[in-house]
This record gives structure tokens, sequence and C-alpha cells, in this order.
């Protein structure tokens, strides 16, 4: 990446004035000032602006964003990639224009500390943005887990944010065995311990009115495809290449023929092209990725007055308006890892639930590409976590080739995302050798299990094979097998699991 900008005279001016009445350097000055227009203005254009440069100041990236953090966020805004001249040419119009906003604040307010005051007061909710505000990688994440079996003296932690471990997991268990309980309360002392700067998006794919009162308890949204289009478009890509095009086009024709199997060769052929259309069709434009409507009526071109399972889905999408339209005013470029939701799938048609849900996936790994590495602390060795991919029920995905989830659990981890698999059935995971490869940590509650599942999701060995399945098998509800112990050197350890409804409480199990 280009490693420094030449802001405008004018800029260079402003910024010194403001640093001799406010004892802020003119680097740190500069950074406010992007961060500023970034709140006021968003996504901008600036084509008709021209700075005379005479006289600017020289910033040197490494100085005024040295985490990538600034440049991750306009790069997600703007839908480019991070390491390019048009993010850097984007940052220094954006710190020309807040250092005007600041300067007439003070104007206005006749006294630089009022004026900063009121700038305070402007930018506390979008300071909370992960992307601006991010998690220090020191910062604990030794989340309470439980106690071992039989000591409740002796507490289990889990450290979620270990760079040198997987942090992918996976929680399985019959339905009422404590699984979910679990992984609320993991998500819940998450966003306690980063005071909400870590989230999370929980996928949930049936009803569970549970969720409702943990959404209200941790103050987060509820996305409801039932009643308002989903804040994504699964068409939006960090770099709109012909080649990149072309190649997420495929994808998701792999993705849909593969939970589809009715979508056959030719049907993927006419929806790859339908896509790719799309595109052509908005080269140029100030929104350069299309919608759903936009492929199906390019679809329906080919196919004339014909109907098939095809057209029935993409029916399906537009007809339910899943997801946003790709307008200029749309909310579709919100960042999935700046805020905590939970997206309520149950009300999408249960045969296409899948492809929704993995569509979100794709726009998490869209995301994942265009952010710098999370930061590691040199000396714990702890990464900073950005966001964690929560889904449920995940058994219904992984009985197919799921590329965008693959790609997720391969290669979000550095960029500080954590995916987390629930499901009831232990075979699927133990069945999909690609994803089970993937997952760094196992929690196993209450479930039918083969010794060769056992062995796989445990580690163990020899005749103990057989000893842990039957082990499994007879939990107690609330009860699991953790497959690693970072508190002792056996393979495995049984532990009381901490259970959110009970803790927050007061009802014991909440450890």
């Amino acid at each position: 990446m280009p490693r420094e900008m030449l802001t405008s005279g004018e800029t260079n001016s402003i910024l010194r004035e403001l640093s001799e009445l406010s004892g802020i350097t003119k680097k740190d000055l500069a950074r406010i000032a992007a961060v500023v227009s970034l709140k006021e203005s968003g996504r901008r254009d600036f084509s008709d602006v021209i700075h005379d440069k005479a006289g600017g100041f020289r910033l040197h990236m490494s100085l005024i964003d040295p985490e990538g953090i600034l440049s991750a966020f306009v790069a997600s805004l703007y839908q480019i990639d991070y390491n390019t001249d048009k993010c850097l040419e984007l940052i220094c119009n954006h710190i020309n224009e807040g250092a005007q906003t600041i300067h007439k604040l003070y104007k206005n307010n006749g006294d630089i500390n009022m004026a900063f005051v009121e700038l305070e007061s402007r930018l506390t909710s979008f300071l909370s943005s992960p992307f601006i505000a991010s998690v220090n990688a020191s910062e604990s994440m030794e989340i309470l887990v439980g106690h071992l079996e039989g000591r409740k003296e002796q507490p289990f932690y889990w450290k979620l944010n270990d760079s040198r471990a997987n942090p992918h997991t996976a929680i399985l268990g019959e339905t009422r065995s404590g699984k979910t309980q679990l992984l609320l309360d993991i998500l819940a002392q998450l966003r306690e311990k980063t005071s909400g700067r870590s989230n999370f998006i929980f996928l949930a794919y049936r009803k569970d009115d549970s969720l409702d009162e943990f959404a209200e308890n941790l103050g987060i949204e509820i996305l409801n495809p039932d009643k308002a289009p989903l804040p994504i478009n699964p068409f939006i890509l960090s770099d709109y290449s012909e080649r990149e095009i072309r190649k997420s086009a495929q994808e998701k024709c792999d993705l849909m023929a593969a939970f589809d199997r009715s979508i056959r060769n030719k049907q993927k052929s006419y929806l790859r092209n339908a896509i790719i259309q799309s595109y052509e069709a908005r080269r140029g434009k100030s929104v350069p990725y299309p919608d759903f409507d936009e492929v199906r009526e390019n679809v329906l071109s080919e196919y004339g007055d014909a109907r098939d399972t095809l057209t029935e889905m993409l029916d399906s999408f537009v007809n339910l308006s899943l997801f946003e339209r790709a307008d200029p005013t749309s909310t579709s470029r919100r960042f999935l890892s700046s805020s905590s939701a939970i997206v309520k799938l149950e009300g999408v048609p249960e045969k296409h639930r899948a492809i929704v849900a993995s569509l979100i996936l794709a726009s998490f790994a869209s995301e994942c590409s265009t952010l710098p590495r999370a930061e590691i602390d040199a000396d714990s060795g702890t990464r900073a976590i950005r966001s964690c991919i929560v889904i449920d029920e995940a058994h219904n995905y992984l009985h197919v080739k799921n590329y965008f989830l693959e790609k997720l659990l391969r290669e979000s981890a550095d960029s500080g995302f954590i995916v987390m698999l629930a499901t009831q059935t232990p075979k699927s995971l133990c069945a999909s050798q690609d994803i089970r490869e993937l997952i760094g940590t196992f929690f196993v509650f209450h479930c039918r299990v083969s010794w060769v599942e056992a062995q796989i999701l445990t580690s163990c060995k020899g005749s103990s094979r057989s000893q842990i399945s039957e082990q499994i098998q007879n939990l107690p509800t609330g009860h699991c097998i953790v497959n690693h112990s970072q508190s002792t050197n056996v393979p495995y350890s049984e532990i009381e699991a901490s259970q959110y409804f009970q803790r927050i409480r007061g009802l014991g199990s909440g450890v």
C-alpha cells in the first residue's frame, strides 16, 4: 500500500492552527478529521472536489493508521481493496473535509475546548465501531465455560483469543442438552469482556423465542427478513474486476445447485451469465453491484415464459424481499462485523433457508478479504477478536460442499473472526472432513455418538474410545466433554457447562 499522502495546503494551515490551540499533534488531528468526515458524510462522491496541494501536509499512513483500521473502514464503506491508491486518496479527501468541519466548530464556539466537547458528543456512537475503536489484542478473553465435573472449586476457562490455537468451535448435543445455553453464555461474556466492541452474527435456522430475551438483555438487534429486507447484498464484492466477478458468479451458482439438486448445468449456465450481465450493466455507476431483481430479470429474458426450480427460487428471493436492493441509499453497505445481530431465518422457505444463510456467509467472506490482520499482542500471544459468526442447526449446511463456510474457516481467524457451529448431529460434522478438520475446539453434550465419532471429537485413542462414547451418551443435562483442556494434560475433560439464563437469573449452574 502507498505509505503517504498529501493534504491540501488549506488543510495543513487548519491543522497547524488547531494544533497550536489544542496541543494535539497534527497527525492525530488528521485522524480525527477523517473520522469526523466519515461520520458526517459517510460514503461521498469526491469527483467534483479539487484541492490545491501546494503547501500541503505530507502524512505517512504508518503514523495516522498504524493498525490499518481506518483503511479497512474506508475500504469496506466504498467496497474497494484497502491496499490501493484509491483508498489512500479517499482517506485524504475525508481528512480535508473533516478539517473544515472541525475549524467551523471552533469558529462557531469561539473556544477550542468547547469545539472538541461538541465533537465528542457527535462521535460517541460512531467511535464504537470495531473499525475505528478496535478491541485491544491484550484484553483478557478467558471465557468461563464451566467447572470440572465434581469440582465446583475448579473453574474451567477457555482462552478464546489465543493466536496459537485454532479458535473455530463446534458445540454438539441433542435438543435441551444445554448446548445453546453455553453458546449464548460464551457470546454474552465476549460482549461483556470487550464492552461491546467484539460482535457476533447469530444465524438462527429455526424459531427460538429465548433469542428475543437474549437480544433484549444484550441490547442487540434482531434481523428478520419476514419484516424487512436483510441489510445485506450478497453481490457486493471487494474487487469488481472481470475475473473476480466471473469467479463470484460461478461460486454462487455452485452453491445454489449444491443445496438444490434440481438445478442442473444448463440452469447454472443461465444463472451465471445473468449474474455477469447484471454486473456489466452496473459498470461505471456509483453502485457497482446488482441485486436479485436484476439477476432475475436477466434470467427471465433468456427463459421467456418457461418456469422451473431456478426461477421459483429467484421469485422467492425477490417477492419476499429477502435482501436489500442495489440502491445508493440502501443500508446494504453496513459492515457485518461492526455490530451484533440475530438473523431469524424461520420465515424463509425451508428449502431456500440454507442458501440464504450461505449467501450471508459469502458477504462475511468478502468483508474479511478487505480487512487487515487482527492485532496480536507480542507478550501474551492473544489476538483481537472483531466478530463471531454463529451458525445454529449447522447440520443443514454440512451435507454439501459449502465454499463460503470453508473459506471463512480457512481464512477468517487472521482477520479476527471466529466461526461457531452448533448442531444436534455429530454424524454430519464427522462426515464432513473438510469442515471438521478446520475446527479447533469441540464441546460435546449428550447425544448419540459412535466410538469412531467420539474418537474424532475428543482426540482419545485406544480402548478409551468406547468408554468416551458411552460417557457422552450418559451425560446429564448441562454437562459436556471438551476435546482439550488448557488446565490439564488430558486430551479431554468433562465439565458442568455454564448456562446463560441460569447465570443471569442466579439459579446456579451459571458457575
